[in-house]
């Protein structure tokens, strides 16, 4: 089970945190990865990457797939001689019956260019590793930058992993990212081909505000669970659309397509209160009202908000406590149910 806290690194803050990084002697790799899916994204409405990336010389093969919050996803590597796909490696793992089920067959639709830089530390009981990306995502001739940065659990706890993220994210100014490079590769190769006149850059506005999702019926899960999946889905659309506001792949956007998204984070704030209200119990003591923050009706001035750290980091508690939440309940679910003798 992989478990990363991402946030993105603005402009302004890219220097420190390269001067941070390489404070720690980090390592340095460099990645190139090769994403597969059908034409029809079969594995990206299932929430599901595949990529075989080279690593310092070394392809991997690595499939993900979603795990029970929006940090943790499942993930199966395997070393391989070459940048050939193998499905035959997943014959035996709960996989196997949707791969057997594709009626597509896979192709390359983006590749990622990365250079990392590394390291791990121990905080608040947790063993961490720290990486730093940079580099372009790319797909049909259009290119997206990488500045993130990323929080690890290799052992421990996930509250140190929040506890880190958040002194990096007040110290330099940083933004909660919630999609992956693979969502926002799938959404680059969803474009039309590049003209040359677009030079590769991708356009303004690539990515649609975050709508909301269809939530299952919460009435049919124990209540811990019903609060996990409506608190986890409602932040997400609010985190989207938040780090779009904020300039994060949508430094051009005109201000129609700005009211759109900011209605959409409006739209997840209410839906975060009614959750909150509905599970008045596990809900957190403190229940901020985000919208409150953006009281001026100025849209060029909804970014600075955004961007904040008094903002980013308020977001950044709240889906610790969900996430959190999630994991108690895991825990006493697993001291509860009978040891086999």
């Amino acid at each position: 089970m992989e478990r990363e806290l991402c946030l993105h690194v603005p402009a302004q803050a890219q220097f420190a945190i390269a001067k941070a990084v390489r404070s720690h002697k980090a390592g340095r790799q460099s990645l190139r990865a090769l994403y597969f899916d059908t034409a029809t994204r079969t594995l990206a409405g299932a929430g599901i990457a595949l990529r075989v990336r080279c690593e310092n010389g070394q392809w991997v093969q690595t499939v993900k797939a979603p795990g029970p919050d929006p940090l943790s996803r499942i993930e199966i590597n395997h070393p391989r001689p070459s940048a050939e796909l193998d499905l035959s490696l997943y014959d035996s793992s709960p996989l196997a019956e949707f791969l057997a089920s594709l009626s597509e067959p896979l192709g390359v639709r983006y590749e990622t260019d990365v250079q990392r830089e590394s390291f791990q530390l121990e905080h608040a009981g947790a063993n961490i590793e720290v990486a730093s990306d940079t580099g372009f995502i790319l797909a049909k001739g259009w290119k997206l930058p990488v500045n993130e940065i990323e929080f690890e659990l290799l052992e421990g706890e996930m509250a140190g992993v929040f506890d880190l993220a958040l002194h990096w994210l007040n110290h330099y100014g940083l933004i909660i990212e919630t999609r992956s490079k693979a969502q926002r590769g799938d959404r680059l190769a969803a474009l039309m081909p590049a003209s040359k006149e677009s030079k590769g850059s991708a356009p303004p506005a690539v990515f649609e505000p975050r709508r909301a999702m269809r939530l299952p019926h919460l009435r049919a899960l124990p209540a811990v669970q019903g609060y996990i999946t409506c608190s986890t889905e409602c932040l997400l659309q609010v985190s989207a659309n938040a780090s779009l506001l904020a300039g994060v792949d949508a430094t051009s956007t005109t201000a129609e397509q700005t009211k759109a998204q900011f209605h959409q984070f409006l739209r997840g704030v209410r839906r975060l209160q009614a959750c909150w209200k509905r599970y008045s119990d596990l809900a957190p003591g403190t229940r901020p009202d985000l919208s409150k923050m953006f009281h001026t009706k100025q849209a060029h001035q909804w970014r600075d908000t955004a961007a904040s750290r008094e903002f980013q980091s308020m977001l950044l508690r709240l889906l610790k406590q969900t996430v959190l939440t999630g994991d108690r309940d895991r825990q006493q679910v697993a001291v509860s149910s009978p040891q086999p003798l």
